[in-house]
């Protein structure tokens, strides 16, 4: 049996002085997958193999900032200038940002359903 690696994408925008973003969490198993951040013409991609029993999602969104910038900043073509670095810290926090606020919006709506006594729309 083959088992296919599951993709989330998402694509940030409206960030204020940022250009839009594009992630994509790919879960190859629990605790293995990779994230890939897209932003003007640049990309960071990163495998984490040993991620606990988490999500790629999940393992982004509770690892630290230098972490991940180690992580993603260390393509051999990318230019190890403070600059760069400076700018993939300020994407990663964009896209933990605006992942901590879908969260939050998304604990509204289930609080919201469940105060009004409605089924979710996923539910039967």
């Amino acid at each position: 049996m083959t088992i296919q690696p599951l993709t989330t994408v998402y694509e940030f925008r409206d960030l204020g002085d940022m250009d839009a973003i594009t992630t994509y969490f790919t879960d190859y198993e629990l605790g293995r997958g990779m994230v890939t951040l897209v932003c003007y013409g640049n990309a960071w991609s990163s495998y984490f193999g040993a991620m606990g029993g988490n999500t790629i999602q999940e393992f982004f969104e509770k690892a630290g900032m230098d972490y991940l910038v180690n992580k993603l900043g260390n393509a051999q073509t990318l230019k190890q200038r403070k600059c760069d670095h400076n700018y993939l810290l300020r994407v990663i926090h964009a896209v933990k940002r605006e992942l901590a606020n879908a969260d939050v919006t998304r604990e509204r709506e289930a609080e919201a359903v469940g105060f009004l006594g409605l089924q979710s729309s996923g539910s039967k």
